[in-house]
């Protein structure tokens, strides 16, 4: 059922935070707070002024990214076992829910608006697992873990093609989207282009950990043994490679660099044409994810607690930070614009600014 709401727990701040560091730094504002009433928040995304969540596993809401105001919140029930895209038009998951007693649950991949959080259409998926989805030219392609793989139509769900791979999927190794790659459990990098056949781009001899495509020459992974590899996308062949002192967890393309997080609690940053070493940066833990905020600002996210420290990509060096209240843990984060940063840590979204908060917007923001 879905629910307009309007009147939610909601404060504005002022609250400054910096870090002085040499070469310069960043002001970091919190603009605005707002509490969900649970601790299970999750799964952060952001298209044009609206930010998507996930509460309590199956509550998708939608939150006004200038002032933190609820927009409307929709219980889909079941438990969403996908990562939320959308289009502007329509918000797309996968909801797994029901099924015969001792059967699996049946996963539907859903559409609802993104203007009102009204259903628009659902389609079967079996009763596969976890998922993830990306909005390409061909439809909305979802690929579960057990390697089913489904194109289905924006408008109205028809789904245009659907096959099974050789392998299963690590989901968490997955970049879905323009240029579509995997890794399956055989430690095969893959690209997936809609209907066609999976081509094979590449092998690990370890656990691939991460993966990232900047077109169709260049492909990065990083494996459970620290190396970082970049290789020709046509060829295969390995064009570089370096040696970390942990897992790597993580891979941005930036401008001009190849930035990685390990779990060597250290950030680096590489040359993309032949791996030599920009900077390095140690962080206080290891990092669960990496984002860019403007044009040279890393945002780095941590694991396990909530520390989130700005690093400037130019050289390296920490340009501010966004600390927390103890006992608050980054669950996950996404950047609106170039200077507008949501962080979620359990049970409170908050909206920080780079450089000053934004004039909220009387009427409420556009969808």
């Amino acid at each position: 059922m879905v629910r307009l709401l309007f009147c939610v727990f909601f404060v504005t701040t002022s609250t400054v935070f910096t870090q002085r560091a040499s070469g310069g730094e960043v002001q970091v504002q919190k603009c605005w707070e707002h509490s969900a009433g649970s601790d299970s928040l999750s799964n952060l995304r952001v298209f044009g002024e609206t930010i998507f969540s996930i509460r309590e596993g199956s509550v998708v809401e939608a939150i006004a990214g200038d002032s933190g105001k609820l927009l409307w919140s929709n219980d889909v029930g079941g438990t969403v076992v996908s990562d939320l895209v959308s289009d502007g038009v329509s918000v797309y998951f996968v909801r797994r829910a029901g099924g015969a007693k001792g059967a699996e649950p049946e996963a539907d991949l859903i559409a609802i608006s993104a203007n009102s959080g009204i259903t628009r259409w659902q389609r079967s998926l079996g009763a596969d697992g976890d998922h993830r989805l990306a909005i390409t030219k061909t439809g909305i392609v979802a690929l579960s873990d057990s390697g089913s793989l489904w194109v289905v139509s924006s408008s109205d769900g028809t789904v245009t093609s659907s096959r099974k791979l050789i392998s299963p999927v690590s989901l968490g190794t997955s970049v879905l989207g323009v240029n579509t790659i995997g890794a399956t459990n055989e430690r095969e990098i893959i690209s997936i282009e809609g209907s066609q056949t999976p081509m094979v781009r590449g092998r690990s001899d370890f656990a691939i950990t991460a993966l990232r495509s900047n077109g169709d020459d260049e492909l990065y992974y990083g494996n459970d043994r620290g190396i970082l590899v970049r290789l020709d996308g046509t060829s295969s062949k390995i064009i570089w490679q370096f040696k970390s002192g942990g897992a790597i967890s993580d891979i941005l393309v930036a401008d001009h660099q190849i930035i990685t997080s390990s779990n060597d609690n250290f950030v680096y940053a590489f040359a993309p044409y032949n791996g030599a070493r920009l900077w390095k940066r140690r962080v206080a833990g290891r990092v669960s994810a990496l984002r860019m905020v403007g044009q040279d600002l890393l945002l780095v996210q941590p694991l396990g607690d909530g520390n989130i420290v700005l690093i400037n990509t130019k050289n390296g060096r920490i340009a501010g930070q966004m600390p927390f209240t103890d006992g608050e843990s980054v669950i996950d984060s996404a950047v609106i614009d170039s200077n507008r940063i949501v962080v979620s840590t359990g049970g409170i979204i908050y909206g920080y600014a780079v450089g000053g908060c934004p004039t909220v917007k009387q009427n409420g923001p556009g969808m």
